[in-house]
């Protein structure tokens, strides 16, 4: 099985690599280099509130357990040697090392068929956002119209003028493709992307404002960043919600990327086996993505039977849909609710292989 699945994943990857060799997008990953945003102080806040839990992986599944035993090893050891050192120099670079693997990409950018996957991922994704946009248009196959296509710069260049957010903050030393001072990346795009998406649903209800939003499963936290970038003005609270191990790294990311009144204001962070803080919340919209299927099925129902008790709203997802390694998708778990009634279900074009889904909380 095993074998099978790595011959599928080569063919995707070729696949890739093909398309790759035929563009006139090709571009060099530009890698920033981090200085420390917040202060030392602000930074054992940190340090010593995870400190605590970071090492009780009781409610993990056994996907996330594989992973931090095998990734975040010298992140553990910095809490076991309370090492506050190696705990800042592991934030200052995490962007682009092995410990932020299972949430974001991590050093999947030293392998090369994976380095150009995402590049083509970041190409294709600002030619739909383009689309999407309304600057370039959809082709339509039996009607060709014959022009010159243009490069990912020039399109950009149109795409920035129309979002709040037109690249990554330079904090844990993100890389991608060069833009003005900082980069941008397919995983800054996808979001970009999916929150165009939660604005254009959202506009049916343009009086809606002084929301609550929960998002389950935040990686490196900066969905949440383009989340208050688009909706800030209508936003009374974020709460975010993870196992310890990543949360940690949303918090770090949203202190280093906003301003610490914005920060102290509107961002809550909510470890997972304190969901019982957040019971009596009433959630105007809760958001998903990359996570639900590798919940396990306990801290699953947990987060659904949350969602099922918040009447009148709305629940944004984006996640795949495999059996590997026991995963669930969301859609088969919602099942058991009836009052969480799907609206919308797509393929999510940006992303091979995964799906956007909506659910109203009735």
């Amino acid at each position: 099985m095993l074998k099978y699945i790595k011959l599928l994943i080569i063919k995707y990857r070729l696949n890739d690599l093909f398309f790759y060799f035929f563009s006139k997008n090709k571009f060099k990953y530009h890698f920033l280099k981090s200085d420390m945003v917040i202060d030392d102080y602000d930074l054992q806040d940190i340090f010593k509130k995870y400190s605590n839990i970071i090492n009780d992986r009781s409610s993990h599944s056994k996907i996330w357990k594989d992973i931090l035993d095998f990734y975040y090893k010298d992140l553990s050891r910095a809490f076991l040697e309370n090492d506050f050192h190696l705990f800042k120099s592991i934030l200052n670079k995490f962007l682009k090392d092995n410990v932020i693997r299972g949430a974001e990409d991590g050093s999947l950018h030293k392998y090369f068929i994976f380095r150009i996957s995402h590049k083509v991922a970041l190409i294709k994704a600002i030619h739909l956002l383009s689309n999407y946009l309304k600057i370039t248009n959809y082709q339509n196959p039996y009607q060709p119209e014959i022009k010159k296509e243009k490069k990912i710069n020039t399109l950009y260049s149109s795409i920035e003028k129309l979002i709040p957010i037109s690249s990554l903050p330079n904090v844990g030393s993100p890389y991608g493709y060069k833009w003005k001072d900082s980069v941008i990346n397919y995983r800054f795009l996808e979001s970009i992307y999916w929150n165009e998406n939660i604005k254009n649903f959202l506009k049916i209800k343009s009086d809606i404002t002084n929301l609550n939003i929960l998002e389950i499963g935040a990686g490196s936290g900066l969905n949440p960043i383009v989340f208050y970038y688009y909706f800030s003005d209508k936003v009374k609270k974020i709460y975010l919600i993870d196992i310890p191990q990543i949360l940690l790294f949303q918090e770090f990311f949203i202190k280093s990327s906003l301003s610490k009144d914005v920060v102290s204001n509107k961002f809550e962070f909510i470890e997972n086996l304190k969901i019982n803080t957040i019971e009596k919340t009433k959630f105007d919209i809760f958001i998903n993505k990359d996570s639900f299927p590798e919940i396990n099925d306990y801290e699953a129902n947990k987060y659904l039977n949350l969602i099922s008790k918040n009447h009148g709203s709305i629940l944004f997802s984006i996640n795949h849909e495999s059996k590997i390694s026991n995963q669930r998708s969301l859609s088969e778990r919602i099942k058991n609710y009836e009052n969480i009634e799907l609206i919308s279900r797509d393929q999510f074009n940006i992303r091979k292989g995964y799906v956007k889904e909506i659910y109203y909380i009735k």
